[in-house]
């Protein structure tokens, strides 16, 4: 339950009550205290341990909220809200099994915030649980409670498809490619996961390069988009990969991605805050500002492209020679080498934006991808595994990229590094709720 205003004494709630009904002519954000437990399809069971679980609580305005246990077995934690607003809260309850993150199930709930106190129902029924990491057909819960391999599907041999890959050889790109072990050695993060969310049809947004932003957080049509994974840490390209005078140090959140779905359609937003220099004087797309976006679409891991389901392509922010902004009729939208391009629809627009303080300044400035992809077409399937990547090229002088990022490639160290072109196994793996 979330409890905007509940509290354990009377006078408490009193107190709290008077300051939300204040807030609702200010809109000023009041304290909202949460307690939830884990749904009992997750208790009754021997296998999953209950003190291995934990919940991640998100609210659509991209609050993540600090839970902590409780001394009742439940979890507590507060966050703001505003009255007389609406919001969305995503629980995702993990478990800490074979030193790796599992999600077990997920639900999402839409709420009001009034000026009373209030309580919010979650009925066990509303989690879901068709959450199957390795997109063998059997859910990670069912695995659970089947002792089996969660990470790893099996083939009618017993054989794993695992991501053990290495690929030493040919990893060299047309510039900049140095020696490096492909293997899914990604520095801790090799089983993140997002469970992109659900929306109706008709709240989805129009691919047209132009966002809405409020104090620094996405509004409008992507208000609902996800932009955390299932441990709360955003959904940042912040890992810098190629470095020929970037703009920016690695590990700073300056480019970043949200996802949602209507069950037809697969929605992309990325964000780039760019310092306002932006080319398209290569015949290279991705030597100038652009977008790469990877799918593995039944999360094969397989180290080589050759599935059908395997995609890469690069999206221009510019035309060539062009200050305009991209559609889908300009033929820089291309397919990477091994890519499969014959079934994928996508429909995708590029946009220039405002600064992250809400003011266009010469520092930085938005650079807006939208796309939109028929699931069908991308081999992908609501509630399996797929896999996931995007990576942002960055031009600040012109002729060749300066500098370039990914959210799930690791990081370069002493030399440049780009692999996912190569590798289609060094991707992020998420699910469709």
């Amino acid at each position: 339950m979330i409890n905007p205003l509940k509290s354990r004494s009377k006078c408490s709630l009193l107190f709290l009550t008077a300051l939300l009904t204040a807030c609702s002519e200010t809109q000023a954000p009041a304290p909202a205290g949460i307690n939830v437990s884990p749904p009992a399809m997750l208790l009754n069971t021997q296998r999953v341990v209950e003190d291995q679980l934990r919940p991640v609580v998100v609210l659509s305005d991209g609050q993540t909220v600090n839970m902590s246990r409780s001394l009742d077995n439940g979890w507590t934690g507060t966050t703001t809200v505003v009255s007389n607003q609406s919001y969305e809260i995503n629980i995702t309850w993990i478990e800490r099994y074979l030193d790796t993150d599992l999600a077990l199930a997920n639900l999402n709930q839409q709420f009001s915030v009034g000026t009373d106190a209030h309580v919010l129902t979650i009925e066990q029924s509303s989690y879901n649980t068709n959450l199957d990491f390795d997109s063998d057909g059997a859910t990670n819960l069912q695995e659970r409670l089947n002792d089996s391999d969660p990470f790893n599907a099996e083939d009618g041999n017993g054989v794993t498809t695992g991501s053990d890959t290495d690929d030493d050889d040919d990893d060299e790109n047309d510039d900049d490619n140095d020696d490096m072990d492909t293997g899914n050695d990604t520095g801790g993060t090799s089983n993140a996961t997002v469970l992109i969310p659900v929306i109706d049809s008709d709240d989805a947004p129009e691919i047209d390069g132009q966002i809405t932003i409020i104090n620094n957080r996405i509004a409008g049509a992507w208000a609902k988009a996800i932009n955390n994974d299932i441990n709360g840490t955003p959904l940042a390209i912040d890992n810098l990969m190629i470095d020929f005078n970037a703009d920016h140090d690695d590990d700073l959140i300056l480019r970043r991605w949200a996802a949602m779905h209507d069950g037809d359609y697969l929605y992309i937003l990325v964000v780039s805050d760019d310092t306002g220099l932006r080319f398209s004087d290569s015949e290279r797309t991705w030597h100038d500002d652009s977008l790469e976006l990877y799918i593995d679409g039944d999360n094969s891991k397989s180290p080589t492209y050759g599935d059908d389901d395997d995609i890469q392509v690069i999206i221009p922010l510019q035309r060539l020679n062009s200050a305009s902004n991209n559609d889908s009729e300009d033929g820089r939208f291309i397919f990477g080498a091994g890519s499969n391009s014959a079934s994928i629809n996508i429909d995708f627009a590029t946009g220039i934006g405002v600064g992250p303080d809400g003011l266009r300044v010469s520092r930085w400035e938005q650079d807006v991808y939208e796309m939109r992809i028929a699931i069908d077409s991308a081999g992908i399937a609501v509630g399996r595994a797929f896999g996931l990547e995007l990576q942002i090229n960055d031009d600040d002088d012109g002729d060749e990229r300066d500098g370039k990022w990914g959210w799930f490639h690791p990081s370069r160290t002493d030399e440049n590094t780009d692999f996912t072109h190569l590798n289609p196994s060094i991707m992020g793996t998420v699910i469709l709720q």
